[in-house]
């Protein structure tokens, strides 16, 4: 789930970036609001994941130690 929600941002900033350089300049400016957004996203997919993971691991631990 994370794995194809981060690949699916990265591969629009990707878009953004093999534009012709005109098409670039006239977007700049909503390009940037976009880009902004997507690493923001990306950078929440990883809290997420981390959290998750983190979770994971302590229940984990948590199962031997009640034995």
């Amino acid at each position: 789930m994370y794995c194809r929600s981060i690949d699916e941002e990265v591969s629009g900033i990707r878009r953004q970036l093999d534009r012709g350089r005109f098409e670039r300049t006239v977007e700049a400016h909503k390009d940037m609001g976009d880009v902004i957004q997507r690493y923001r996203q990306i950078e929440s997919f990883f809290r997420q994941l981390q959290v998750s993971s983190t979770g994971s691991c302590s229940t984990q631990r948590a199962d031997p130690l009640v034995d």
